[in-house]
């Protein structure tokens, strides 16, 4: 069900997805759908809580043990770029139907957001306090950046085309860093 209203909710967009549209691709009564989910709401708050929460485990799991903060910004540039190219769909959903979240949903997943980007401010600072990066630039708005251009991604990226994940990282750890370093 999570599945068939992620692709609805991907090609649709959230607004125009029906319940009824969720209960034909799953082959259910629009009245049963509600036995899993009291509302349209809850189906969107749960991908977005998983795509969120997976993302999270994956950049977090992949930064232990590394010290070094030019290291771990590398580290998170490439994981982060990773999980975005492998999750094209649940992150289109993210970002295009966010908004369609209400009340406690939608301050759960911008509690959820501001934890994730705290961990690249924290890289960013490190990196400052170490002298690896320039002083003079603003971790928070340096992460507001970093995000805008990275997750922009889901807009462009082909996954199997021309350039892999892999490439996509490199270019953009090369971009960030190199406009990191002190001048």
């Amino acid at each position: 069900m999570i599945r068939a209203a992620t692709e609805l909710f991907y090609d649709k967009g959230y607004d125009a997805t029906s319940v009824q549209d969720i209960a034909d691709a799953v082959g259910l009564l629009k009245g049963s759908l509600y036995y899993y989910f009291e509302a349209k709401e809850d189906l969107l708050f749960e991908i977005l809580q998983r795509v969120h929460a997976g993302l999270t485990t994956a950049v977090a799991d992949a930064l232990d043990g590394h010290e070094d903060p030019v290291d771990r910004l590398r580290v998170f540039l490439t994981t982060h770029t990773e999980f975005l190219s492998k999750n094209t769909v649940e992150i289109a959903v993210f970002f295009n139907d966010f908004r369609s979240l209400t009340g406690d949903r939608r301050a759960a997943i911008l509690k959820a957001r501001d934890s994730y980007e705290a961990m690249l401010v924290e890289i960013l600072h490190g990196g400052q306090k170490d002298g690896a990066f320039a002083s003079e630039t603003d971790p928070r708005v340096a992460a507001k950046g970093i995000f805008g251009m990275v997750n922009w991604m889901h807009q462009w990226y082909v996954p199997g085309g021309a350039l892999t994940a892999a490439a996509v990282a490199e270019s953009y750890e090369r971009m960030i860093t190199s406009g990191l370093i002190p001048r």
